[in-house]
């Protein structure tokens, strides 16, 4: 037991855990919990199997957290471009060899089309040309029926009237295909061949597919792949989407399969299916995300509580600073940044309020120069209501709020019970505490495993 107990405290005193962040200097529910909201966020790169939706790769290259949280009021939080998505998935096709139809652009014959590799942040191929066609070869797939062609890329150009087809086809030279015929970007099209109709010059049924072939038709086209694939009997889940039912305007929940480009907007990023766990989104879309007071770090909160002298109805007031920045690195593109706060109390308990910006930081919250501040004590002007207090937030820069709030002894008492830290900040549910609590009881739960295997 006592080996136990030295092998919990390495393992908890060692381990990180990405995306603690947070402070309990009070029960934000109750009290000021000033956020700066951000319309989205996008981050260069994610890997879905190493960091979590509000992880990213700082200028270090280290896979840090922001300070924040999603707003669980944003039901399409996530946007995907499928194009932009890197995984052996896509390109493992076919599987029986150590090839790719995507990664091995010299294993395509080409007559009338060049085919090359893409210049994107993703690994392609890609086919250009007039009326021409590109082949890949040496296939054997029977069930042809049972199988599932599936395209994934861009159509860069394409005359008007032209088409591009992906035949899957027979010995005796039947098909059946897959047609783009417009411009799009991330477009992806998975087509169970059962369902395709039959071409071609054999015996009018699709036998074993023995090669793909890439068909421009009726002029000029430029296309780009990054997934291609006729060997699997079920269709890639791309995520769950929300979508108008036409019949009462509310909105459901649906599981998508293909889409004819842009981006896809995806309630989670988890709905993407088991295919993604390994893989890399590129310029990922975030929708909704609140860096709040509660999300800072200990450092960026200061508390006091102090005799209300001068104000006979009021016993106690509560002095409050805070630092909010957001981060500024290579992989973010931030949009849509303002400072809001909401108004708990009466307009008349807010003694003050102010906001400093360009505030360094090393700067001591108790030492921001008051030259520095701008007064924002008339926007709170409605109980309950969230007031904007600047509009012009910039990433990188750091921003001190600074109120004084009179207090009745009930509302001290509420401010300083902070045993529920874990209801959430702004605009989410859960908390700081209960992410760590997790993750402390996984680790438990880890090492009794570990002694119990020991011990059979």
């Amino acid at each position: 037991m006592k080996r136990l107990g030295v092998l919990l405290i390495v393992l908890l005193a060692s381990s990180t855990v990405v995306g603690a962040v947070g402070n309990t200097a009070i029960n934000y529910d109750a009290g000021p919990n000033p956020f700066i909201e951000e319309q989205m966020l996008t981050k260069a790169t994610h890997n879905m199997s190493n960091m979590g939706a509000l992880d990213y790769s700082n200028d270090d290259g280290d896979i840090v957290a922001l300070p924040a949280h999603l707003n669980s009021s944003v039901e399409s939080q996530f946007g995907v471009r499928f194009d932009k998505v890197s995984d052996d998935a896509l390109t493992e096709f076919p599987r029986d060899t150590n090839k790719s139809a995507v990664l091995d652009q010299g294993d395509w014959t080409t007559s009338g089309l060049t085919v090359s590799e893409t210049n994107t942040d993703v690994e392609g191929i890609n086919f250009a040309g007039s009326s021409g066609t590109a082949t890949y070869s040496d296939l054997s797939l029977d069930d042809a029926n049972k199988r599932v062609l599936l395209v994934v890329g861009n159509v860069n150009s394409i005359d008007a009237g032209a088409s591009v087809q992906f035949r899957a086809v027979d010995a005796d030279g039947d098909y059946k295909a897959v047609t783009w015929n417009q411009t799009g970007s991330g477009i992806v099209t998975q087509q169970k061949l059962a369902g395709a109709s039959i071409a071609g010059s054999g015996d009018g049924s699709l036998d074993t597919i023995t090669k793909l072939v890439v068909a421009t038709q009726n002029g000029s086209a430029d296309v780009s792949l990054v997934g291609l694939d006729a060997e699997r009997k079920s269709k890639l889940v791309l995520g769950t989407t929300l979508q108008e039912n036409d019949s009462d305007d509310e909105t459901e929940s649906v599981t998508r399969y293909e889409t004819d480009g842009g981006v896809v907007e995806l309630t989670t990023l988890d709905s993407m299916g088991d295919w993604s766990a390994d893989a890399v989104v590129h310029d990922l879309e975030i929708n909704g995300v609140i860096y709040s007071a509660e999300d800072a770090k200990n450092d960026d909160v200061s508390v006091e509580f102090s005799n209300a002298d001068n104000y006979a109805s009021y016993p106690t007031k509560l002095d409050m600073h805070v630092r909010l920045e957001i981060p500024a690195a290579i992989d973010l593109t931030h949009q849509g940044l303002t400072l809001n706060a909401e108004q708990k109390y009466v307009n008349q308990r807010y003694v003050g309020v102010k906001l400093a910006e360009g505030v360094a930081d090393d700067t001591k919250l108790s030492n921001v120069s008051e030259s520095k501040y701008s007064d924002v004590t008339n926007n709170y002007n409605a109980v309950s209501e969230t007031h904007e207090l600047d509009a012009t937030i910039s990433p990188g820069s750091g921003y001190v709020f600074h109120a004084t709030i009179l207090l009745q002894s009930d509302d001290v008492r509420k401010l300083k019970d902070t045993s529920g830290s874990g209801s959430g900040p702004v605009g989410t549910s859960g908390g700081i505490l209960s992410s760590i609590w997790t993750w402390v009881t996984a680790a438990v739960a880890t090492v009794f495993g570990f002694f119990r295997m020991r011990g059979n």
